[in-house]
């Protein structure tokens, strides 16, 4: 259901519609974008899905289809440690959220609270590593400077598309003025 493909085109499609939106050019920098509508990867929202699916599944009757084929997978994952399957990833992604204790134990307290838990582990990483990359770019010297992750007001609060438009490529560097063009 929920899988742990990287899902390349499907980001592709989500970023060009939120360049659009902003009206800036195809080849605008993906982390302005993310920064000013204040947006995360779908690869984020994809990890969060897949815990909560993960959560469903174990508290799931013992005799649903899933709830099945879910202990198939994760008792030949005990069995073969070499073994790759949903059950390894999912593992995988839960000591990388330092969660390792939730799946040691196979349960889930408060299913809210660790849901909001791992939304917010998943979205801090992100937005670190967004700041990383933003501080490691040459072309994001200016724009690192008066950015905070976060949406913008302006694309709600000007109505006028020209000018939203305008103030979008300008913020971020999506613009035909010397500065940009030499």
């Amino acid at each position: 259901m929920w899988g742990f493909h990287p899902g390349n085109s499907v980001e592709k499609v989500h970023l060009q519609f939120c360049k659009r939106l902003l009206g800036v050019k195809k080849c605008t920098r993906n982390d302005f974008v993310y920064g000013e509508l204040g947006r995360t990867s779908l690869r984020c929202q994809r990890l969060i899905n897949i815990v909560k699916y993960w959560i469903k599944i174990v508290n799931s009757c013992k005799h649903k289809y899933v709830k099945i084929v879910y202990n198939l997978m994760y008792n030949d994952m005990l069995d073969k440690p070499t073994c790759v399957n949903w059950c390894t990833l999912l593992r995988d992604l839960l000591v990388s959220l330092d969660l390792e204790e939730v799946w040691l134990y196979q349960s889930v307290g408060n299913t809210s609270t660790l849901l909001m838990l791992v939304k917010e582990i998943i979205n801090d990483r992100f937005i670190v590593d967004w700041q990383c990359r933003l501080r490691d770019s040459t072309r994001a010297s200016l724009y690192k400077f008066f950015n905070v992750f976060g949406f913008k007001s302006y694309v709600d609060h000007l109505t006028i598309s020209k000018i939203r438009t305008s103030l979008s490529q300008l913020r971020v560097a999506s613009h035909r003025l010397c500065i940009e063009t030499g």
